[in-house]
């Protein structure tokens, strides 16, 4: 579709459209303004637009209170605008970030603080920023009681007193995939096996 069509879309459909995924890797600012304008909007998917930058970003934030599904590609974002953002969020269910390869300690905790995301995956394609202290320090002090999956792929330094600690944490937790996830050993998952067997599909 070109970005005409798009646009003419979100323009026609503002005050009813509640679902939006666009598969593509070339949007305009234009397409921001208009999603930022949709008052219905509950589930919004941008998963292959690598280009997300500030200024699109601090368009689409203003509906972030009322979503409750994201998928966003956050290569581009470092934490002050990802600190911005997540706090908006009051009624986010599903969060996928891919790429957060910038994302440091402070736009860990503040994800962290939602407190009604039911699902979260995270993905990191290169060594971030992130060390096994901050995944720590946001998951066992965070706030999500309500979280009952939870995927981490990359690039992810943790050990196993962590991975344990969080999931002691969640104890509403189903489901557990950290594919890529660095320091962790045979013991540990041995542990996740025996002392949570509700954990379905668990990967690591």
């Amino acid at each position: 579709y070109t970005m005409d069509l798009i646009k003419q879309m979100l323009i026609f459909r503002q005050d009813t459209l509640k679902t939006l995924e666009i598969d593509s890797f070339e949007l305009n600012t234009d397409v921001f303004r208009n999603i930022s304008k949709c008052k219905q909007l509950e589930e919004l998917k941008l998963p292959q637009f690598m280009r997300l930058s500030k200024s699109c970003f601090l368009a689409l934030y203003t509906k972030f209170a009322n979503l409750k599904v994201l998928e966003l590609c956050i290569r581009r974002l470092s934490d002050e605008y990802l600190v911005q953002g997540f706090s908006k969020c009051t009624s986010l269910e599903d969060l996928t970030l891919h790429q957060a390869n910038k994302m440091a300690g402070d736009g860990i905790k503040a994800l962290c603080k939602i407190s009604t995301i039911k699902r979260l995956h995270i993905s990191i394609n290169s060594r971030g920023l992130l060390t096994d202290r901050d995944w720590y320090a946001a998951f066992v002090d965070g706030h999500l009681d309500n979280m009952e999956k939870l995927e981490l792929t990359g690039y992810i330094d943790m050990n196993d007193y962590s991975v344990l600690d969080i999931v002691k944490r969640c104890s509403k937790l189903k489901s557990l995939k950290m594919e890529g996830v660095n320091n962790v050993g045979v013991e540990c998952f041995k542990h996740l096996c025996t002392k949570f067997p509700y954990l379905r599909p668990l990967r690591i």
